[in-house]
């Protein structure tokens, strides 16, 4: 059962706008110099404008023993990271016209680190035979160490969570808004394609 996510954006506009303005002086302050986009600064772009979740959610795990099972419920904590397959990437520069077509697939999760520090258990039961709890203790100890297990389930869980429509439109955004924000300032256009598969 999820309890909260927060959303949160990675923090890469100042560096973003920092690079904007010097490309923008840089080519400024010839008349004669021209700029115009090319691969390796559209990949660089898109690498950096990616979306990075810090999710919340409890989890329930269960292991299961010859005799003895066990059922828990941990928060788990994990910082989520989102952005487009840049392997798949095709870009059009119309140099005349001054538009920059990009054909990008649908943001992915790229990355998933589990926060140790702060995922912990809530409530761990044992029970005999899969239904006895034995001795009929809860154990309630916030300083039990999640299992290596409950963290596998955890990181499936926040991969599928990051998955969700709401986070892959605000992932989409993100990436088409700096794209589009680093070339206004050379009267560029750019006109973003998002693929799914082979389809665009």
């Amino acid at each position: 059962m999820r309890i909260f996510s927060n959303l949160t954006l990675l923090v890469i506009c100042v560096v973003l706008g920092a690079s904007g303005a010097w490309f923008y002086q840089h080519y400024t302050a010839n008349d004669n110099a021209k700029f115009y986009p090319s691969v390796a600064q559209v990949k660089t772009i898109s690498q950096l404008a990616s979306l990075r979740l810090e999710l919340s959610q409890i989890e329930q795990f269960e292991d299961k023993g010859w005799f003895v099972d066990t059922k828990a419920s941990y928060y788990i904590y994990a910082s989520v990271l989102l952005g487009a397959d840049l392997d798949q990437l095709q870009i059009n520069i119309d140099k005349t016209r001054k538009i920059l077509t990009i054909k990008l697939p649908l943001p992915t999760v790229l990355s998933i680190e589990i926060n140790h520090q702060h995922s912990h258990l809530i409530t761990k039961q044992d029970y005999t035979f899969g239904v006895i709890p034995r001795l009929g203790v809860i154990n309630t100890d916030p300083k039990d160490q999640v299992p290596d297990k409950a963290y596998l389930l955890a990181q499936q869980s926040m991969r599928q969570l990051a998955s969700s429509t709401q986070y892959i439109t605000q992932a989409q955004a993100q990436i088409a808004q700096i794209l589009k924000d680093m070339y206004q300032p050379f009267n560029w256009r750019v006109d973003i394609t998002w693929c799914r598969g082979n389809i665009c």
